[in-house]
């Protein structure tokens, strides 16, 4: 198991993994005797901050918000607002889940990157994907994830973020989500 498993592909790694990695590349070479009881103490601290960590855990828009400005932000920090309410907004008209919606808004951020080399904002396709089903629909919700699928093809097709948001919100009416 290495670091770079766990910065590249973090959902394959349990917290047990990462503790037992960090105690291994934090223990130095040719320790003494007290060498196993160092590392024990600090897996186990590890692990309490891994399990004090999983109970304190960020929300959605508090972890879309702090990708954005590029460290973690505190759930009431000014900047998370915004997020909030989108989020918020989107859970009322689409079927996911908050964690889901924000999932998904930073594949579509990663796919409009990887794909045609579009760097945006997670606040910007948040905002764009809010456009284009106007009122929450009852029966039945329509998918984020595939609506925002499909703003990362007009987008990556060389559409402005809004014009392709207000070109979805047509294609929404025409189907009677509107």
């Amino acid at each position: 198991m290495n670091l770079w498993r766990i910065r590249d592909n973090p959902e394959s790694v349990t917290q047990f993994e990462v503790a037992r990695s960090c105690v291994k590349h934090m223990h130095p070479k040719g320790m003494s005797k007290g060498g196993s009881m160092f590392r024990n103490i600090v897996m186990a601290v590890l692990l309490l901050l891994v399990v004090y960590s999983l109970s304190h855990a960020a929300s959605p828009p508090v972890l879309l918000a702090s990708l954005d400005a590029g460290y973690m932000l505190k759930g009431d920090d000014s900047r998370v607002t915004r997020y909030r309410y989108l989020v918020s907004l989107l859970d009322d008209k689409y079927t996911e889940t908050p964690t889901q919606i924000g999932d998904m808004t930073v594949t579509a951020q990663k796919q409009l990157k990887d794909k045609y080399g579009i760097r945006t904002n997670l606040l910007t396709i948040l905002e764009d994907t809010n456009r284009i089903i106007l009122s929450t629909i009852n029966n039945p919700k329509p998918k984020y994830a595939e609506w925002a699928a499909a703003y990362v093809v007009l987008v990556g097709g060389g559409q402005d973020h809004k014009e392709a948001a207000l070109d979805l919100q047509a294609l929404a009416q025409v189907y009677g989500l509107l």
